[in-house]
């Protein structure tokens, strides 16, 4: 990753295809940033551009829960409503319960989408709408949520108030309008780490200069040091060649320091005898 994205707090879906195009060595598009987010391989981020309003989700244990029961509205039964504020069951197992208080997010500070509400149904939608797919808009009744760090919390749309009563709170059915979606750099780096070795890079070819020098290191170490017989069927001299290569600061395959053992020893040993 290079130092720019380092010391940047957060990178648009652009920028993020950009970098991952270039460490896959293939066109990445905003689509792709998407469709790895929704299959839980990229955490996205949302920046609240023009604000947003949210409560503090606490974690809770069932058995603290209490509940109170008013009558539905047919008369017949009775519905438990959690005292304290609603309870959502995490991915991760956890039980929160979202708080009273309602309080501004920063603007200019990303915040984890936690991909269980609202904020995963408007990354679907953008998703289907940018691949051509089916583009239905819903609004999620249970409510969205953000994250920092280890916190979470649930957005919260304000009421005004009528008749001078105080203005009132309701959860979030999706993501405000004016919000940003980006990805953090760790996130990327989270990404990176996760596919490891699965991502080729091609190796680069030799200048001149290394080339040479790399006949030279190879004809010390392999023909005159090692022994290394180019028509042996098998030998472990050119791994351990690449291997010493590699701790010169020079990343070359094995493949290659074969090829160039071949050409070291046609060059070399028709002027120097063998040693029997």
């Amino acid at each position: 990753m290079g130092k720019l994205f380092k010391l940047k707090s957060w990178l648009t879906l652009q920028e993020t295809a950009n970098h991952l195009s270039i460490l896959f060595g293939e066109p990445v598009t905003e689509t792709d940033i998407l469709r790895l987010a929704l299959d839980g391989k990229l955490k996205l981020s949302a920046v609240f551009v023009g604000g947003a309003w949210a409560s503090f989700c606490k974690p809770v244990d069932d058995a603290d829960i209490r509940y109170k029961e008013v009558p539905t509205l047919d008369g017949v039964g009775v519905l438990k409503i959690p005292i304290g504020g609603q309870i959502t069951y995490a991915a991760n197992g956890q039980t929160l319960q979202s708080q009273e208080e309602v309080f501004s997010l920063d603007s200019d500070e990303p915040y984890d989408l936690v991909m269980m509400g609202g904020e995963h149904d408007d990354i679907e939608f953008q998703y289907w709408q940018s691949a051509g797919g089916p583009r239905i808009e819903t609004t999620n009744m249970h409510g969205t949520w953000v994250s920092q760090g280890q916190k979470v919390f649930q957005l919260k749309g304000k009421l005004p108030g009528k008749n001078h009563k105080p203005t009132s709170f309701y959860p979030l059915g999706g993501l405000p309008k004016d919000v940003a979606i980006v990805v953090t750099p760790s996130a990327l780096l989270a990404l990176e780490k996760s596919i490891g070795d699965g991502v080729v890079k091609e190796e680069k070819p030799l200048t001149t200069r290394e080339r040479d020098t790399l006949l030279k290191l190879v004809i010390g170490m392999a023909v005159d040091g090692y022994g290394h017989d180019p028509a042996a069927a098998k030998s472990n001299v050119p791994k351990e060649v690449a291997d010493i290569l590699a701790n010169l600061g020079m990343s070359v395959s094995d493949d290659t320091v074969r090829k160039y053992l071949k050409q070291a020893a046609d060059t070399v040993l028709p002027a120097k005898p063998r040693q029997s």
